[in-house]
């Protein structure tokens, strides 16, 4: 009799375990069937430079699309340069650029603009579904614009209107720029994504008499680990 209560105990148990991993396995497909993957794409972007050397971009943004299983909700994008190194960098080409560039806490001052830093680099978006068009995240304008002053002080005022492949070895590469985003699937899930946004150009051009140019500009996107 004891035999049989203790095989009965033992089969009920056994029943429970698969039971319960039964379960865990249905979460996990349910997780699964409604995860959502966000991904941002890279992007090219031809500009003319005037000769005033005011860049005309036609794109200040990069695509963000879903292509999970389920929608991302209250999706927030967070973008971070160092922008003390950006300055250091303008130094080291020129020391009377720091007069036209100041960073006092969040405000940015770059010549004539100014820029609240936080502000700029935050972005929500209450949804992203599956197989939607992309969506657009502006790249802040204090990115951009200290890309151009860059660009205008590593390139065309250091070399003059002869710029050679020897002299792109003759200043640093732009910092990284580090986005991250984060969001949550319809099961209160939340998901953290980062990336690395490598900005640099892959063709520059100026006109020795006219004084204006062009620059294609390289956003490279790489989805990169951390928190």
């Amino acid at each position: 009799m004891e035999l049989a209560t203790l095989m009965t105990t033992i089969a009920t148990l056994f029943a429970s375990v698969i039971a319960y991993l039964a379960v865990i396995e249905m979460r996990k497909q349910r997780v699964v069937s409604h995860l959502p993957i966000l991904k941002i794409s890279n992007r090219y972007d031809n500009v003319d430079i005037d000769k005033n050397k005011n860049w005309k971009w036609e794109h200040k943004s990069l695509l963000i699309n879903n292509y999970g299983k389920g929608v991302a909700l209250d999706v927030s994008v967070k973008w971070k340069v160092e922008i003390k190194t950006i300055i250091s960098m303008f130094e080291k080409y020129d020391s009377s650029v720091i007069e036209s560039i100041s960073l006092d806490g969040d405000s940015l001052k770059i010549e004539n603009s100014f820029h609240f830093v936080d502000k700029q680099s935050k972005a929500n978006f209450l949804a992203l579904h599956v197989n939607t068009e992309s969506s657009n995240i502006t790249i802040p304008y204090y990115i951009t614009a200290l890309f151009e002053k860059y660009i205008t002080e590593a390139v065309f005022n250091k070399f003059g209107n002869s710029h050679t492949e020897d002299d792109t070895h003759k200043f640093e590469d732009f910092p990284v720029v580090n986005i991250k985003a984060e969001y949550k699937d319809i099961n209160e899930n939340k998901y953290i994504k980062n990336f690395s946004l490598f900005i640099s150009y892959s063709g520059i051009s100026k006109s020795i008499e006219r004084g204006d140019g062009w620059a294609l500009v390289v956003f490279d996107v790489r989805e990169t680990t951390g928190a």
